[in-house]
């Protein structure tokens, strides 16, 4: 499942990307930080200012709306390419998201001698994911931004025009 997704359905908030790079590193260096969004609104430029603040890269998608009402902006295979390109210079793999799609890729690192970390909600994350982590790492609701900052980084409008939009933790994890 989608973190922010997961994050805003269960507190009604979102992730603190500075808490979440620090739970990440848990004293290793860091090789490469990416994260994904998809553009959704005008408040997108404010979200990557953040979130570049503290050293990610940035990779963004328009969401494809289906004539069904459905809406699609999958990063599952994007992500798999980007943590592929990767293995040859890393020891220990860090997968923020609790789908179960990734499960998988967890195994192939592992038999590549690397460690694998994952980030989820422990309720929305796919206990077979936690499972074959060698660590998964709860977010907690101290790892979320307060609501003025979330609010400073983010809008009040952003969670209404996801749902607006179709985007549900249903709808972000169908393939």
């Amino acid at each position: 499942m989608n973190i922010f997704c997961a994050c805003r359905d269960k507190w009604n908030r979102v992730i603190s990307h500075g808490t979440l790079l620090r739970v990440a590193l848990a004293g290793h260096r860091l090789y490469r930080a990416i994260v994904y969004g998809i553009r959704f609104s005008a408040k997108m430029s404010q979200w990557i200012k953040a979130v570049e603040h503290y050293g990610y890269e940035v990779r963004e998608k328009d969401p494809i709306y289906h004539v069904d009402g459905s809406v699609k902006a999958n990063w599952d295979i994007d992500i798999v390419i980007d943590i592929w390109r990767m293995l040859a210079y890393i020891d220990v793999v860090v997968l923020a998201s609790g789908d179960g799609d990734f499960c998988a890729l967890v195994q192939r690192c592992q038999e590549l001698g690397k460690i694998v970390r994952v980030i989820g909600v422990e309720d929305s994350t796919s206990a077979r994911l936690i499972g074959l982590a060698d660590e998964f790492v709860p977010i907690t609701e101290d790892m979320l931004l307060e609501r003025k900052a979330q609010q400073k980084q983010f809008g009040s409008s952003l969670g209404v025009a996801l749902r607006r939009a179709g985007v549900t933790p249903e709808s972000s994890e169908k393939g």
